[in-house]
């Protein structure tokens, strides 16, 4: 009996059973020639002791089949969980790339948008204090709006690398329509004339990741105004209801004399990344008064269901 749960217990599966025949022949076999077993005899007990024999064999190989069957299921079970930990691990690196190179977007957009407006109010400041016009007043103006302006950037820097620590208590809300005053003032601060218009009668109601990617694509749009245009006419436009939002960014031609500032080129890349995440679509590029036209569309549910241009 232990031959035949061996057998059952570690033998493949295919071989088990001629294995198992094997074991019941040669018990059968050897008790014949020691002459412990004997053709049963009319009246006697012997037929009981054989089915006896075979049910305690059965019983073996039943016992031993099982425990493989639990060792096997129990092996699957430990590769099944080496699996999930993997898929796991692999899905943990990929959240965090994904959120580094989130973080990396809004970096560029927060600080470049300031820095932007640090270099053209540097200038500007450079340019007065080295004539001989009698305006050091309006220099040393233009030198507190440098240092506010870097005051900002290096507070966004801080809010942003904070996420990198996880504690949720020095985070401050993400930016939404609501916020875009703080925009048209660093825009302003820069020597931009803004104006605004938003209609977006969805108000609160649109979701926070749209606000959020509208709000940088203004940013952005900004950014690009006060880097490549410097202190011009800016017009925004802000229309979208639940379904929806429209975004228009327009400057008028380049300021005479004005220097831009080189770029790496990410801007435009990251604006057609947050837009393609809401299925939306961005366009930009000069129009005939020599300006810079911008215009995208986030849609908060599926595009075929808006109509019209809000």
């Amino acid at each position: 009996m232990i031959g035949v749960y061996a057998v059952a217990r570690c033998a493949p599966a295919p071989a088990s059973g001629p294995l198992t025949l094997l074991c019941l022949a040669t018990t059968a076999v050897t008790d014949a020639l020691t002459g412990h077993w004997e053709p049963p005899r009319p009246g006697s007990l012997e037929p009981l002791s054989v089915t006896t024999f075979v049910f305690f064999f059965a019983v073996a190989w039943l016992l031993g089949y099982g425990r493989r069957r639990i060792g096997a299921d129990a092996e699957r079970l430990r590769e099944l969980n080496r699996r999930l930990a993997a898929e796991q691990e692999l899905n943990a690196r990929q959240a965090v790339l994904t959120e580094r190179a989130r973080i990396a977007r809004d970096l560029h957009d927060v600080v470049a948008h300031h820095v932007s407006a640090i270099a053209l109010q540097a200038r500007a400041a450079e340019d007065v204090l080295t004539s001989d016009a009698p305006d050091a007043g309006e220099a040393a103006h233009g030198v507190g709006l440098i240092a506010r302006t870097a005051d900002t950037a290096l507070t966004e820097m801080r809010r942003l690398l904070g996420l990198l620590s996880f504690d949720e208590r020095a985070l401050a809300p993400e930016p939404s329509l609501d916020h875009l005053d703080l925009l048209v003032g660093v825009a302003t601060a820069a020597g931009c004339r803004v104006s605004r218009v938003t209609e977006a009668r969805a108000g609160n109601a649109l979701p926070a990741g749209m606000q959020v990617s509208a709000y940088r694509v203004v940013q952005e749009a900004l950014t690009n105004v006060v880097k490549h245009a410097g202190p011009v006419g800016v017009r925004i436009a802000v229309r979208g209801d639940e379904a929806r939002l429209t975004i228009e960014v327009e400057n008028d031609a380049p300021a005479p004399g004005h220097r831009p500032v080189p770029g790496a080129g990410r801007g435009l890349v990251g604006m057609r990344e947050r837009v393609a995440a809401f299925d939306g679509e961005l366009h930009a590029g000069p129009h005939q008064d020599g300006g810079w036209r911008l215009r995208a569309v986030l849609y908060a549910r599926d595009p075929g269901s808006a109509q019209g241009d809000g």
